[in-house]
């Protein structure tokens, strides 16, 4: 799959920071976003993380619909994490969080 990241990057069909994990610039691996399908309960679902020191940081907008939390990296790889919460049926989106710069 790598090859295949690497020429849709290559060729210009995905900018690279959409490309499958093809660019780590500016990606702050130990913070994922998470955004929860309405209605779960986001303290079972966080639960469900205790083996990884899951635990929220914020909620992100008036209406809390997107988490930033955070986990013990030294327990699971980056990427394992990310697949695994992704794999929950009850999530919508999941990402890493990433520096950002101040605009002028």
């Amino acid at each position: 799959m790598a090859l295949l990241d690497s020429f849709t990057v290559n060729e210009g069909w995905l900018e690279p920071e959409r490309a499958f994990r093809s660019e780590q610039v500016n990606r702050r691996e130990e913070e994922l976003i998470v955004q929860l399908k309405p209605g779960t309960d986001q303290g079972l679902w966080m639960d469900m993380y205790q083996d990884v020191g899951l635990y929220l940081i914020r909620r992100i907008l008036p209406e809390g619909a997107y988490l930033l939390v955070v986990y013990d990296r030294s327990v699971i790889q980056p990427d394992a994490m990310l697949d695994r919460v992704r794999e929950e049926s009850r999530v919508v989106l999941a990402r890493f969080g990433k520096d950002l710069q101040q605009r002028d």
